[in-house]
């Protein structure tokens, strides 16, 4: 071995940090290949997440200057460096794409300060979707876990390929407070973000994911929960199957239920013995599908013994949805969703008619067509506003949010006797200035039922407002535990979003991105 990379070796057990980012910088200057093994050691096994990702960025410089770059960053003194960053910035304001871009790469490779420093102020002006794309992973690559808030902006590009790589940035952090975060994105309409997502989520280990799967699954919200089903059902596991086992006694929603039965039953047909013990326990076997019997006093779940079982997705026919058949229109509705045919719009508003005393199936078509942003047919949910049925009513305020035209109806919402419908209606209104949405936060959050406090936190999530913090901080003291871990996770995303004033809580918890750690 290099005598260097030895010397470091032995020096590295016992250093505090500073002398550790010393001796990273010193394997990086010794321009050996064998520096590579010592830094994937480090990023592997040290338990200091900031020293991790100090070794990550040195790996990804050693790596270029070992295998691709032709300029030798060995021995660099400071003369040299700033010739360089005279060179990246001249090339940064040259409205040259291809320029734009080398001058990324090469910020990365010389790791500059002052780069950095520019790329923050000037993070908003590059319009090009590849300078865009190059340009969040410099900034994972020469910043650290300050970025974050940062990062999280490009998740909400319209371009993929920017999203897909703003995900790989922020696993460059290593950071646990950022892993909701690639469960939550992949229900991303991109396959490479939803593949990176996986690709995280595989590195961070079984028991993080799970923590993070079964707070999910205990959501409020169907979004969370059909994500959640959606990770474990891409992998037969044991723990994912104990999840969904406990899901299926907790969970009332009819189509959430029959999602999580298909997912065992597909777990059986692939070779995992347990799953056929789950559904023998749960009802008649794995043909079995839910059928729900809503009561005053308690939801009631039987088990159909003669249903068939579900039929394999083979392609969407437009036909599916002009069917009498209720199971037949649902399985059509679904290809709709997933495949985002908003071609389907004239279908989906006959069907709003068609359908209408058909509580389950309303809802869902209501929903539908606020996702697909099918704003012409904003006239035909208004009226389900007023509907007997809670979720259809819920549905209802969503989808006019989503759609943003006749939101001057949803007031009425934000005093209403259900907890979802209350909370979709502070979602909904929060960028109208004349609507109360954070006087009808802290009502949720003082009222005595944990439901809706679970509620508030849901909107107070999608706010991301300054005001909420004082609501987010009283529930985490909250008497209910489910109450208490949901606000701590809501203000560490409100940190990442760079929320004022989060940060100053959470490292009062000890659960800041930026804690000190020895």
């Amino acid at each position: 071995m290099n005598e260097t990379i030895t010397d470091i070796a032995k020096r590295w057990g016992g250093a505090d940090p500073a002398i550790k980012r010393e001796l990273i910088r010193e394997i990086v200057r010794s321009g050996s290949k064998e520096g590579l093994r010592l830094l994937n050691q480090i990023v592997s096994r040290d338990r200091d997440v900031e020293i991790r990702q100090a070794a990550r960025k040195a790996y990804e410089t050693l790596e270029r200057y070992c295998e691709q770059s032709e300029v030798s960053y060995q021995g660099m003194d400071e003369e040299l460096l700033l010739s360089m960053e005279d060179q990246i910035f001249a090339w940064l304001q040259s409205d040259d794409r291809e320029l734009e871009i080398k001058a990324m790469q090469e910020a990365q490779a010389c790791n500059s300060a002052r780069v950095l420093e520019y790329l923050r102020e000037t993070w908003d002006y590059w319009q090009d979707e590849r300078v865009r794309a190059t340009l969040v992973k410099t900034l994972a690559v020469l910043g650290g876990v300050d970025e974050i808030p940062l990062i999280y902006r490009f998740l909400e590009d319209e371009n993929p390929r920017v999203r897909a790589n703003a995900i790989e940035a922020l696993d460059l952090m290593n950071h646990p407070n950022v892993y909701p975060v690639f469960v939550q994105w992949l229900s991303d309409s991109d396959n490479r973000v939803k593949a990176n997502c996986l690709k995280a989520l595989r590195k961070i280990g079984g028991d993080s994911v799970n923590k993070i799967l079964a707070d999910m699954l205990r959501s409020e919200y169907t979004s969370y929960k059909e994500s959640a089903i959606y990770v474990i059902s891409l992998t037969p596991s044991r723990p994912g199957l104990s999840l969904l086992r406990d899901f299926l006694y907790s969970e009332y929603d009819p189509d959430l239920l029959e999602r999580a039965l298909y997912v065992i039953q597909d777990f059986s047909v692939r070779g995992l013995r347990e799953a056929s013990d789950v559904l023998i326990e749960y009802g008649n076997g794995w043909e079995a599908l839910v059928e729900v019997e809503q009561t005053q006093a308690q939801p009631k779940v039987s088990v159909s013994r003669k249903a068939e079982p579900a039929p394999a997705k083979s392609g969407f026919d437009p036909e599916m949805l002009k069917s009498s058949d209720r199971d037949v229109v649902r399985a059509g509705l679904q290809w709709v969703l997933d495949l985002k045919l908003i071609q389907q719009g004239p279908q989906l508003a006959r069907l709003l008619t068609a359908w209408s005393e058909d509580s389950r199936l309303l809802s869902f078509i209501i929903r539908i067509v606020g996702e697909l942003g099918l704003s012409d047919y904003v006239s035909m949910i208004l009226p389900h506003l007023k509907s007997e049925d809670d979720r259809v009513r819920a549905n209802a305020v969503e989808a006019i949010g989503l759609l943003r035209k006749g939101r001057e109806f949803l007031e009425p919402a934000l005093k209403d006797h259900n907890n979802r419908v209350r909370a979709n209606a502070i979602v909904a209104l929060k960028d109208l200035p004349k609507f109360a949405v954070m006087e009808a936060v802290y009502q949720m959050v003082a009222d005595s039922d944990p439901l809706y406090r679970r509620s508030a936190l849901y909107a107070i999530r999608h706010l991301k407002n300054e005001m909420a913090l004082s609501a987010l901080e009283q529930l985490l003291y909250d008497a209910d535990d489910t109450v208490r871990a949901q606000a701590l996770e809501v203000l560490k995303h409100y940190e990442i979003c760079g929320v004022p004033g989060a940060t100053h809580i959470l490292k009062q918890h000890g659960d800041s991105l930026y804690e000190t750690r020895d």
